[in-house]
């Protein structure tokens, strides 16, 4: 990927799409002190609340801790308009799943303005980046000395808590035996130029009141606006910071974005990976496509009234949307999966985290598994509680001949043990006549009871077909893990033998 533009102040829009995406609504530190003891393993279904003393200041969190010795621990900063509290379900299974201490903050400075209807999660507003970054070091300073012997630590910010997540890795933080804080970084569709977000929010700021407030947020937090305070705002932004990011030892760093992202322009973490791989920080970039859930189209294009099917901006509490999933299956990678470090490659996703192209796990020369946590580590107990990830089904025909393949995943600690795929052909009047082992078509059935078939290969799988019979056909896949649980069925493809 080339380097994106060598600015060191700010980019202005280039286009009336970066204003468009305005007109929609965002979704080296004190020493810190704890108040009480702070366990290191537990009840992983409990969200316990945290409060850390930094800079003379009360800061606030939840946390989760594993059911055995921690493996690692994760920080995670959160976004715009949101508190920990959007976080909770995230931090127990985060917990569960990959046996580690998770931590997320709220940042001292923003002020807490209600309860969403929506979502049920407490509110804020506010853009404390220097403070914010300063309770997600303390927070991981104060874990590492609690729990000592972490095997490795990792920070995961989303949107807004993008910016803070980056100032705590420029922040250059130290372990207690010396090491480099944080070793890794997973940013996820963040703002890693606030400045280029201030000028554009300036400008739709007279007629988008949540454009107005991003303004005022942001001057409060800088002293004033960019004409009084340029230096505030340059040092303030994680594009101009990589040089402090590369210093500070962090192993590597993933980022993840929506090409179409109606909030925080796709540019943004396109600049980031260009000048971390320029400054030798190695660099992992997601990009992520079309969506696979029902959730709302915060696209550029949808909120114009255009429905593109790609995927836009997340909301950092959901559980189903393609962005935000992505990250988490990249961190479950990493920690648990064992997948090749980050190594300046670049991704594809669409519709699910399992979907993506070219394969993470087929990495180039020079691209290996970091031992984070090491092998001693893994082999720790680990409850695993969540089913595998929906299918994606790739259909590729030659002829009357099909190949169906894909890639399976479970995001818990246990492994694929098969992948099952149904295949049936529709018929005229209703229902479905789905192949049989032989490859000859079963009796007619309703189309939702499928009848299904087991591929060959387990978390990479494939279905060869031979001469079907002429028809229209539709294709679903599922997968089971070791524990015998079955995933939900992914998105059902459609094909026509001619």
């Amino acid at each position: 990927m080339a380097a994106a533009e060598r600015c060191h102040t700010f980019r202005m829009s280039r286009s009336a799409r970066w204003i468009a995406l305005l007109l929609l609504a965002f979704s080296a530190p004190a020493p810190a002190a704890a108040q009480g003891p702070t366990p290191c393993s537990g009840d992983p279904t409990q969200a316990r609340p945290l409060t850390l003393t930094v800079g003379g200041q009360p800061a606030t969190g939840l946390y989760a801790v594993p059911l055995a010795p921690p493996r690692g621990l994760v920080v995670f900063g959160h976004g715009a308009a949101n508190t920990s509290d959007s976080w909770k379900h995230h931090l127990t299974a985060v917990a569960q799943r990959e046996g580690v201490i998770a931590v997320a903050m709220d940042y001292r400075g923003m002020q807490v303005t209600g309860r969403s209807a929506e979502r049920g999660t407490v509110t804020a507003r506010g853009w404390p980046a220097k403070a914010g970054a300063e309770d997600l070091v303390a927070a991981a300073q104060h874990f590492d000395g609690a729990c000592p012997g972490l095997a490795g630590i990792t920070i995961h910010g989303v949107s807004m808590g993008g910016n803070m997540t980056g100032l705590a890795v420029a922040a250059n933080a130290k372990r207690a035996d010396g090491r480099p804080l944080f070793d890794y970084w997973i940013a996820v569709e963040g703002v890693h130029n606030v400045t280029e977000t201030y000028h554009e929010a300036r400008l739709a700021a007279p007629a988008v009141e949540f454009a107005r407030i991003t303004v005022e947020d942001i001057e409060a937090e800088m002293g004033g606006p960019f004409e009084a305070q340029a230096s505030t705002y340059l040092e303030r932004t994680n594009l101009n910071r990589v040089a402090d990011v590369a210093g500070s030892g962090v192993r590597g760093v993933i980022l993840v974005h929506a090409y179409e992202d109606g909030t925080v322009p796709y540019n943004q973490s396109l600049e980031m990976a260009g000048r971390l791989r320029d400054a030798g920080v190695p660099t992992d970039f997601y990009s992520v496509g079309r969506r696979g859930s029902d959730e709302k189209d915060t696209t550029i294009g949808g909120y114009g009234g255009v429905q593109t099917g790609n995927a836009g901006h997340g909301w950092e509490g959901s559980t189903t949307h393609v962005v935000i999933q992505t990250g988490f299956d990249r961190l479950n990678a990493l920690l648990t999966r064992g997948e090749p470090a980050p190594c300046d490659r670049d991704f594809r996703v669409d519709e699910s985290p399992g979907n993506v192209s070219p394969d993470p796990r087929e990495a180039p020369a020079g691209c290996e598994g970091d031992p984070l946590p090491p092998a001693a580590a893994r082999d720790a107990p680990c409850r695993d509680t969540r089913p595998p990830s929906p299918v994606t089904v790739r259909v590729r025909r030659d002829g009357r001949d099909v190949t169906l393949r894909g890639r399976a995943t479970d995001r818990g600690c246990g492994r694929i043990a098969r992948v099952l795929v149904a295949v049936g052909r529709r018929e005229r009047g209703g229902g479905c006549r789905f192949v049989g082992r032989r490859g000859r078509l079963g009796p007619r059935r309703p189309c939702r009871r499928a009848r299904y078939l087991r591929a060959r290969g387990r978390e990479i799988w494939r279905l060869d077909l031979r001469r079907l019979p002429r028809g229209r056909y539709v294709a679903r896949a599922l997968a089971v893990d070791a524990a015998a649980r079955r995933g939900p069925a992914g998105r059902a493809r459609r094909f026509t033998i001619r």
